[in-house]
């Protein structure tokens, strides 16, 4: 579960910039004596939107589970949305 929170600034293009803070349950069902427990997470990246279009947007994201041998996950979104 996250909650993404943005701001958008410019006119022609906008540069979006966001940070998600979030948390998850691990629900171990493999042994009964670990107990299920939260897991914090928080993921930060910066957006470009309506490049050379109005409906063309890029996103890049970073995310980080805060919780021993884990690393990084990285994202790229490509969105075109034809509007009228």
């Amino acid at each position: 579960m996250g909650v993404p929170m943005s701001v958008a600034m410019g006119q022609r293009v906008r540069v979006a910039a966001f940070i998600t803070p979030g948390i998850v349950w691990d629900m171990s069902c493999h042994s009964s004596s670990s107990p299920a427990r939260p897991s914090y997470l928080t993921g930060v990246g910066l957006g470009l939107q309506q490049l050379r279009n109005r409906g063309f947007d890029i996103y890049f994201g970073i995310q980080k589970i805060f919780r021993s041998n884990t690393g990084y996950q990285l994202g790229v979104s490509v969105t075109y949305v034809r509007l009228p």
